[in-house]
């Protein structure tokens, strides 16, 4: 999104009376509305694309009209000499404490910096402008193919106001606001003046709606559920897979109450299962759908078994046995299980195929920390009675962490603002600080995340 520099004349610019600004003259919008409504209904100007065209520009008008002379980023002082002084000043708490400017058609909010972080838009000129003023774009173009440049040219300054009322919402917090402005982003461009539908802002509305609902608004997470699957059906397609992650929520949210209809949770449960199924058998390697179907197999009787997803996994493997993302996923799936032997064996696999990879590194060092982590609470659970007994298990723990380093430093070199891998290998030179260069690597450790996390 645009900033908007502050330059000495702009401030002279922009220094206007309070009284004159943020004028919205309704009278005059609506009358001209009222004009070109009547020149498209009229029998001998509604067969020319210009009538349509100037139809689709007043109506596009009138919907930026009341926040086209507004800036966000910038001090009260300068919003007010945009707005003119607010009809009311308020508060509210979403992801941070807001002063809220109340006018007749926006709320401005001002964060804690004394800066206008975004908006929301509380009234419009006309219900429908915006759906009007695509419509009266369509149709211009039906009319006259030629027109085209001029009509993407049209559409894509609406399409860009959505964008941006939808960012506006999102500093604010006011997710619920901005899942309407990406849906109607889609929507402006879900006709014949573009060659396919644009399904990124669908996806974005899906995820900010299964945010919303956060698995309880039944009615929210159907609608994100629904924009999902329409992203979808359109050829969306992310790299990392999350669509079937917010799906699941969106199915999940659905659910309702169990014990009033036991039959509905259990197909929505059902529904959320085989998404994130399906997003596993494609997205390996994706953390977000291994925790919930782990979770969900743990919570939900008769929703799967864990092993369910080696079975899975293994097949995939058996049709692609090169393929690391595929030994990566049966690794975190042991992992997620605590069967580290197997976990260890899928990760070494992974850095076989992949020799370049520092997430391979990471996991297998990660696997083997973990199995000495486990194999120290078995230590400290167990009764001892003989010192070398003790001694021997120690030693054998102390076995699987130093494996654990040689990984790690590996995924280092290959990625060295890797903070995970540092900081899991600092604790381990700390712990053999006694032996060999170990401190010396230790404070280079601790040095090197500093850095990193000074930047960040």
């Amino acid at each position: 999104m645009k900033r908007l520099i502050l330059t000495v004349a702009a401030f002279v610019m922009l220094a206007v009376p309070a009284a004159q600004a943020q004028k919205v003259n309704k009278e005059a919008i609506t009358a001209n509305l009222a004009k070109q409504d009547d020149a498209v209904a009229d029998a001998k100007k509604n067969t020319k694309a210009s009538t349509w065209m100037a139809r689709g520009k007043a109506y596009y008008e009138a919907l930026v009209a009341p926040t086209k002379d507004l800036a966000d980023n910038v001090p009260q002082s300068i919003f007010e000499s945009m707005a003119g002084k607010p009809r009311e000043v308020g508060s509210i708490t979403t992801n941070q404490t807001y002063t809220t400017l109340v006018y007749p058609y926006v709320t401005a909010y001002v964060g804690p910096d004394g800066n206008v972080a975004g908006w929301t838009q509380t009234r419009e000129v006309k219900k429908g402008l915006l759906e009007t003023a695509v419509e009266s774009y369509v149709k211009a173009l039906e009319l006259d193919p030629k027109q085209k440049a001029k009509v993407v040219e049209a559409l894509d300054l609406i399409y860009n106001y959505c964008l941006k009322g939808g960012q506006l919402n999102i500093n604010v917090a006011n997710y619920a606001g901005a899942i309407d402005y990406y849906e109607k982003a889609y929507l402006v461009k879900n006709n014949p003046a573009y060659e396919q539908p644009e399904t990124e802002n669908l996806f974005t509305a899906g995820q900010l709606a299964a945010l919303v609902a956060n698995g309880t608004d039944v009615e929210m997470s159907k609608r994100g559920a629904n924009f999902l699957e329409t992203a979808a059906a359109n050829g969306y397609v992310d790299e990392s897979g999350n669509l079937y992650y917010y799906l699941y929520h969106c199915y999940y949210g659905q659910r309702g109450d169990k014990n009033a209809d036991p039959e509905g949770y259990a197909a929505a449960v059902a529904k959320s299962r085989d998404a994130l199924l399906e997003g596993i058998a494609k997205y390996p390697k994706n953390e977000n759908i291994l925790e919930c179907l782990m979770s969900l197999y743990t919570t939900e009787e008769g929703a799967g078994d864990p092993m369910d997803l080696i079975g899975i996994i293994e097949q995939t493997i058996a049709e692609s046995p090169t393929n690391a993302d595929l030994w990566d996923g049966r690794g975190l799936v042991y992992y997620r299980l605590k069967n580290y032997d197997e976990s260890i064996k899928s990760f070494q696999k992974v850095v076989e195929l992949n020799p370049n990879s520092p997430r391979g590194y990471y996991l297998l060092g990660a696997a083997y920390m973990s199995q000495a982590e486990n194999a120290i609470n078995e230590i400290n659970e167990r009764h001892y009675t003989v010192q070398s007994e003790y001694d021997k298990d120690f030693e054998a723990a102390n076995a699987l962490y130093r494996s654990a380093v040689p990984h790690l430093e590996k995924a280092i070199e290959l990625n060295p603002n890797d903070t995970m891998s540092l900081e899991w290998a600092k604790q381990l030179y700390f712990r053999f600080r006694d032996e060999g260069d170990n401190m010396d690597k230790y404070n280079a450790a601790n040095e090197r995340l500093n850095a990193i996390r000074a930047n960040q």
